[in-house]
């Protein structure tokens, strides 16, 4: 959190009087849009209410200030991704923007990599992961983000006891990930031809 401290453009917040009642981080980032070209981006990020001030309407509000303030001013549209399937009803709810989802889902258990040579991963500061992603997502629909936005990744990962990693393939992959107390694997990211994806996950879960 230290180092967020260092960017307070990315920070919204609202007040209820003289109260912190809400607040979001506005991440910037670039959609590429593949035939389509790049849009300068905002990324929601950690929006939150103080359950004192919940009911009221305040993050919605809170959210469509930073649209009005942003789009237009520097950047092209803003994005978030919901982790809870109640929050992509809510989002699709409160914004009064175009609203638009799409995810990739995979269930898997530890069971399933059983006999599976693992790739092992290697450690990678921020620098290197960011070069790696760029070069493995060139010409498609992705998201990029500069080097304080990934070396911010870095730090989650790292407070999870888990980092950035690469995964030297038959092309080079990598893989945003941590770990909870119980040892499950939380991945923000993971990137690999398709054929070895299992081979990448077996390495993470050694």
């Amino acid at each position: 959190e230290q180092r967020m401290a260092s960017h307070p453009e990315w920070m919204e917040l609202a007040l209820w009087g003289d109260e912190p009642a809400a607040m979001l981080t506005m991440i910037p980032c670039a959609l590429h849009i593949q035939g389509h070209g790049v849009f300068q981006s905002g990324f929601y990020y950690a929006l939150t209410t103080d359950p004192a001030h919940r009911g009221r309407g305040i993050a919605p509000r809170l959210m469509a200030n930073a649209a009005e303030r942003r789009i237009g001013r520097g950047m092209d549209c803003l994005l978030g991704v919901p982790d809870t399937g109640s929050l992509f009803t809510y989002y699709h709810r409160v914004d009064r923007h175009r609203t638009a989802f799409y995810t990739r889902i995979l269930l898997t258990t530890r069971e399933a990599f059983d006999g599976c040579p693992g790739i092992p991963p290697e450690r990678v500061d921020a620098e290197e992961y960011r070069a790696i992603r760029e070069e493995y997502l060139a010409g498609r629909t992705y998201l990029s983000w500069d080097a304080d936005a990934v070396d911010f990744q870095r730090e989650i990962c790292r407070q999870g006891g888990g980092d950035l990693y690469r995964f030297p393939g038959k092309r080079t992959g990598c893989a945003a990930a941590q770990y909870t107390e119980d040892g499950t694997l939380l991945l923000n990211e993971l990137l690999a031809p398709e054929e070895e994806l299992a081979a990448c996950l077996s390495g993470l879960l050694e």
